[in-house]
């Protein structure tokens, strides 16, 4: 129990605003609204300001409060930022989840996800951009009493990177992010995210170059690995990720990465789209699979893996979303995940939601009871 919790605590974690369902909202790219051109990470002036006058309903405010007012607020602790180079946040993330959800065996836990603190100097209009970050980790469940803790790091950055955008179309950037690949939904407890290793603490250093035009957004990778790991386990290579995109009602792409180090060789690859259906409404999904080799042994495994995801806005502030997924390993065992969730911005920088999974598996040779987890998070970002 205590490691599953530990795996929650990693895959469940997600980023300030890092939802590509907001494709719904006519925005097909990221780089509108962050600094990191393929999402995550912290919110530009522009997109702080839509956070708080499109996304985030207005249930405190009154009437006679305009939406100007609204947006001029949305800078950090809600003051309208005094200079236009000097963009600090925090981002604080806290879940509590139900194992086996109405059951005798129901197990009730609460973790304090993650605390961020994240900088960002920008200069010549946002053409020039520094991003750092550092946050903290708790120490694992089974751990706590461990004479093993003394070695436990419960701090670790995120992103520290340098980008440059010498034109509207073009961007380089430079230091520790995210990988190039897929789409970067929040939920890092989905297959898509957990089984191609880009997860919540997935970084690597490397160097990104992003080029969106007229219909085509490219994103290309070079990387090293994460310095913090042992030189042998660090992951090398390269990826890309293109996109035609449709307007502003979606996109659809493909992605490819392949990777190496001293013991195992990956390669994977993927198609997704994102597209918009209504106001605040969006439907997106990758089908993808993914190689892994283990060097020593030339054994290849091969896992298929598939997301569909629809977003429906209710009302402002208030999205219903319906999930269902599929995995499927070398061996000829397959999962099903499905359930429904409820995402709900009672103010700008408060968000609850609220998960249901159902997870399947079809096996030849057993059978396995339904398993239902119900998840809870609470998410303040100032």
């Amino acid at each position: 129990m205590k490691q599953l919790i530990f795996l929650i605590l990693l895959l469940a974690c997600t980023r300030v605003f890092s939802y590509p369902h907001f494709v719904g909202y006519g925005y097909t790219s990221c780089v509108t609204c962050h600094y990191n051109p393929f999402g995550n990470g912290p919110l530009n002036d522009y997109g702080r300001a839509l956070s708080a006058t499109a996304i985030s309903a207005r249930w405190f405010k009154e009437e006679y409060v305009s939406e100007d007012e609204i947006a001029n607020k949305s800078g950090f602790f809600y003051n309208q930022p005094e200079n236009s180079w000097f963009r600090p946040s925090f981002d604080y993330r806290g879940l509590l989840i139900k194992k086996d959800f109405g059951r005798d065996n129901q197990s009730t836990a609460y973790i304090d996800m993650m605390a961020d603190l994240n900088l960002v100097m920008k200069f010549f209009s946002d053409r020039l951009i520094f991003s750092g970050s550092i946050g903290y980790i708790p120490t694992p469940k089974a751990l706590e009493n461990s004479t093993d803790d003394e070695e436990v790091i419960n701090y670790i950055s995120r992103e520290a990177y340098v980008g440059i955008r010498p034109f509207a179309s073009i961007g380089l950037y430079a230091g520790l992010m995210d990988k190039v690949y897929g789409v970067r939904i929040p939920e890092h407890v989905a297959y898509s995210r957990s089984i191609t290793n880009l997860s919540h603490n997935d970084q690597s250093v490397g160097v990104q170059i992003h080029y969106v035009k007229n219909m085509f957004e490219i994103g290309l990778n070079s990387f090293i690995g994460n310095t913090v790991q042992d030189e042998s386990l660090r992951q090398q290579g390269n990826s890309a990720k293109i996109d035609y995109l449709i307007s502003n009602k979606g996109s659809v792409g493909v992605s490819v990465l392949k990777s190496k180090s001293e013991f195992l060789d990956i390669y994977m690859n993927a198609f997704h789209f994102k597209t918009s259906v209504g106001k605040g409404t969006s439907v997106l999904g990758e089908f993808g699979e993914v190689k892994k080799t283990a060097v020593q042994k030339s054994e290849i495994d091969t896992t298929s893996y598939a997301l569909a995801q629809a977003n429906v806005n209710l009302d402002r502030g208030i999205f219903l979303i319906n999930t269902v997924e599929y995995l499927k390993e070398t061996s000829n065992d397959f999962r099903f995940r499905f359930g429904p969730g409820l995402q709900v911005f009672p103010a700008q920088r408060v968000e609850f939601r609220f998960d249901l999974y159902n997870t399947r598996t079809f096996s030849e040779d057993f059978a396995t009871k339904d398993t239902i987890d119900f998840l809870t998070q609470l998410h303040l970002w100032f």
